[in-house]
């Protein structure tokens, strides 16, 4: 299932580096929360959404690519409002595999991933291991993340069109 959906996140410094989580849900005028699972589904920040819309105070990410049991799990891309843009494998809604993060500052940190951590690749301060091996992985790994958003945005435009 492939979905594009539009969420807050925490906003501190290990969160921007290493976490994709979830975070308190949006707001709506009304009073009620809303949650990823209740639909707000492909929008701008701050957008209304229906009868109402919301307020975000908090970066929204914008995530699309694959999904197994309501998380993120095989290619995906996330955008997110503040700049942070990472496209590549997830597992149990995690950076697990090869991909690259791009920071708002325009810095890259490419290579493997586990469980949210870089464990190969090219960053500051550590040892990039074959790396020309892992560059070929990780723009292949980009490219398939890339196909799998576009296959998601046509599924939600298609949904949103019944």
């Amino acid at each position: 299932m492939a979905a594009v959906i539009l969420f807050p996140l925490r906003t501190s410094i290990n969160s921007l580096r290493s976490e994709h989580s979830h975070g308190p849900p949006a707001v709506l005028e009304d009073g009620n929360a809303t949650t990823p699972t209740d639909g707000v589904v492909a929008g701008l920040a701050g957008s209304p959404v229906g009868r109402g819309g919301f307020a975000l105070t908090a970066p929204s990410e914008m995530y699309a690519g694959e999904w197994r049991s309501d998380q993120r799990a095989g290619w995906g891309v996330s955008r997110r409002s503040d700049g942070l843009h990472y496209a590549g494998e997830w597992a149990g809604n995690k950076r697990h595999g090869y991909g690259c993060t791009t920071f708002p500052d325009g810095t890259k940190e490419e290579g493997k991933y586990k469980q949210n951590v870089l464990v190969s690749g090219k960053r500051k301060n550590l040892i990039p291991l074959r790396a020309s091996k892992i560059r070929e992985k990780v723009d292949r790994a980009v490219e398939a993340a890339e196909k799998a958003a576009d296959i998601a945005k046509q599924k939600a435009e298609i949904a949103m069109s019944r």
